[in-house]
């Protein structure tokens, strides 16, 4: 994904009233353990390029008109507090829990109020909840996931700003175009960014001494974040001698995962390596290598850094992996909002989940890459 754009985000002074439509919109709760995040014990945990300007800030909430690059502009009365939608990915997976604590908490310490909404990853239920969210009157912000970028553009670039509310998208953009001018900013994921799977393949290849033999796993074959995880990996493997004996497609789900992992390791008794795009992908992985008896001849490599994966990393079962930053990204668009809401300018595009460079991260490398080595400064300062 090549967003590189910087498109600002023009306040000017306020000129006329909000006004929205009325109608009722389902409201969704966490519960009080669901999507539990650490707690941000150190000062680069959650960190983002947009703290020190957030910090700058002060508590009052002038009157300002938020005008878009679309020409739609949104006016805010004075006082008037952000009243957030958060339409993540869905509430069941790993990977976006940390989306809805980010968005609970940091919405929170930003003074806004906010209402979750799960659309369990179905594109269709999650077009229905924007339009009931639109329609409602409830909200003048939102913050989504967007998880059909065809059924989403018009919906989070047009229609809610002409209804008085201002978007983010988090994850991957609004559009099948890079060019979203209605929309506030995008704070991509790292798993939906092509510079990033093309920089993780390239770690993994330099373990390889004496090139290698490599299983990829990702998602759906439709799934944009496993087409650029196909396409990088195809692309440097080949570069650095690598080959890529097969690329799985699963549903995400580790059942599938460990069913096809298997599967490819009885194709493939040669391979040295499985790459894995995915936390329940790694999982299998792990498994699978067990069941097979390959401890030791091949090597699993995680995308998503979670918990589990750190974990297996110091137990020498994972060998490497690229943090998600799930809840940094939330953190960034909220923040995004709330300067814009200030009057402030943002970038109409934030890369890598809006995460501030680690401390831990060599300086000529472009991404976070958790291994042996530096597992353990990552897990107490940075992992979510």
């Amino acid at each position: 994904m090549k967003l590189r754009k910087t498109i600002g985000i023009t306040v000017l002074p306020f000129t006329a009233a909000l006004a929205l439509a009325g109608c009722a919109a389902e409201k969704k709760s966490a519960g009080a353990d669901e999507g539990a995040a650490p707690a941000a014990s150190s000062k680069e945990r959650y960190a983002t390029l947009l703290d020190d300007k957030v910090k700058a800030l002060t508590k009052a909430l002038p009157a300002t008109e938020v005008k878009l690059d679309s020409g739609i502009t949104v006016p805010f009365k004075e006082g008037e507090k952000l009243r957030v939608a958060f339409v993540g990915y869905g509430k069941g997976y790993d990977y976006s829990k940390p989306e809805y604590a980010a968005a609970k908490e940091q919405a929170a310490a930003l003074g806004m109020e906010l209402e979750e909404f799960d659309p369990s990853g179905d594109a269709q239920k999650q077009v229905a909840q924007m339009q009931d969210i639109m329609a409602s009157g409830k909200y003048n912000a939102v913050v989504a996931f967007p998880l059909s970028p065809d059924l989403t553009c018009d919906l989070m670039t047009r229609q809610m700003p002409r209804k008085g509310i201002i978007t983010a998208a988090i994850g991957s953009p609004a559009c099948t175009t890079s060019d979203t001018p209605g929309v506030v900013t995008t704070v991509a994921d790292t798993g939906y960014t092509d510079y990033v799977y093309t920089e993780w393949a390239k770690e993994i290849a330099a373990t390889q001494k004496t090139g290698g033999k490599a299983i990829l796993l990702v998602g759906p074959q439709l799934d944009y974040s496993a087409k650029l995880a196909a396409k990088a990996a195809e692309a440097v493997f080949k570069e650095k001698g690598i080959e890529l004996l097969d690329v799985l497609y699963t549903d995400f789900t580790q059942p599938d995962s460990l069913q096809k992992t298997q599967n490819a390791l009885q194709r493939h008794a040669d391979a040295t390596l499985i790459a894995s795009a995915f936390p329940e992908g790694t999982q299998a992985s792990i498994s699978a290598v067990r069941l097979a008896g390959r401890q030791g001849k091949v090597s699993v490599f995680d995308f998503g850094a979670n918990e589990q994966a750190l974990k297996a990393i110091e137990e020498g079962t994972v060998a490497g992996s690229t943090p998600f930053y799930s809840y940094t990204k939330v953190k960034t668009a909220l923040q995004a909002l709330h300067l814009a809401r200030h009057g402030q300018k943002v970038d109409a595009y934030y890369g890598y989940s809006g995460h501030a460079p680690e401390s831990m991260r060599p300086a000529d490398a472009k991404i976070m890459f958790v291994n042996k080595d530096n597992v353990k400064a990552f897990k107490e300062q940075v992992a979510e």
